[in-house]
Formats: C-alpha cells, structure tokens, sequence
C-alpha cells in the first residue's frame, strides 16, 4: 500500500484544538497537584498534556514535510496518549470509590453495626 502524503495533509486539522486542550491538561494537571487525593491524577493529566501536545505538533510537522516517519510517530503518541488515559480512567474510578467509601464512613458511622447480625 502506498502512502498519499498529499491527500493526509488536507485530512490533518484540529492540532490548535489539541494544543488548546493538552494547555488545559497541564492547567489542570497543576490544580489537581495542589490536592493530597488528587496528586496522581494530576500527575496523569500533564503526563496526557505531553502526549497530545506532541501528537499535534508531529501533526503539523507532517503538513509541511514529505516524512512518512512523522505519521508513525504521531500514531506512537496517539497510541501512548489513549493507553496513559485509559489508566487515569481506571484510577479516577479507584479513587472515586475509595473516596465513597470514606464518605459514607464518615457520615455513617454505625452503618455497619446497625446491620450485623
């Protein structure tokens, strides 16, 4: 299969909107910091921010160069930037239910002494 690099460039559009959104991961990367919970995801948030700055600046890069190797590198970070937001997912949804649970402890305290047997 040969590559059109000519027809891809017309198909590349939104790295402004990318870049606007990896700025906004990293400004929410930094709030997410200043909480004691929150620290990894803030960590996930920048870590995601670096991943889709980088995509969309290989996007670009790929507008104005006959590189093919630019393609597979922006596919590379597309591929890391879903599995690092597959994991911020998956420990949002740990955290959540840790935090629930210390909730629910908190405003129920004899919650699991008014049902024991």
């Amino acid at each position: 299969m040969q590559l059109d690099l000519q027809r891809l460039r017309g198909s590349i559009k939104g790295t402004g909107w990318a870049k606007f959104l990896a700025v906004m991961s990293y400004f929410y990367g930094g709030i997410a910091i200043l909480g004691c919970v929150t620290i990894p995801l803030g960590i996930f948030y920048i870590i995601i921010g670096m991943k889709l700055w980088s995509l969309a600046s290989r996007l670009e890069q790929l507008k104005y160069q006959d590189d093919p190797d630019l393609l597979y590198a922006a596919l590379d970070d597309l591929g890391s930037m879903l599995t690092w937001y597959g994991i911020f997912v998956v420990v949002s949804i740990a955290l959540s239910a840790i935090l629930l649970v210390v909730y629910f402890a908190i405003l129920f305290p004899n919650l699991s002494t008014m049902y024991s047997l």
